[in-house]
């Protein structure tokens, strides 16, 4: 979600998305650096609130407004072992969700289990 206040008016935009990820991991010679490439589809939960102050009668209004979209992603990554159970994730990914873009970069740690 991203808040924005100016002269007296507040705007908050939020994204919730339901979602899935294809990840192919190309082949190195170096295992110990893994790098990705992946696609995505996803519901996007779009929510707005614009609040507007008037500050000469001190009242205020309010707009609502919510919309579910489809989106696609793409992105990709590396993934490093940290140890034989542990790795570290760095992704950067891209969605297209028709007028509402979005650009996100992460980085983690996830764990085997089973091996």
């Amino acid at each position: 979600s991203h808040s924005q206040s100016i002269f007296g008016t507040d705007a908050t935009i939020s994204d919730i998305t339901l979602g899935e990820r294809v990840k192919y991991q190309f082949p190195v010679t170096n295992p110990n650096l893994q790098p990705f490439a992946g696609f995505g589809l996803g519901m996007h939960f779009l929510s707005a609130d614009v609040v507007v102050a008037d500050p000469f009668s001190g009242t205020t209004m309010k707009a609502t407004s919510s919309e579910t979209r489809v989106g696609f992603d793409f992105g990709g990554g590396v993934t490093t072992a940290l140890n034989p159970s542990l790795n570290f994730v760095g992704e950067a990914w891209y969605s297209v969700v028709s007028d509402f873009n979005q650009f996100a970069l992460r980085a983690g740690v996830s764990k085997s289990f089973g091996r």
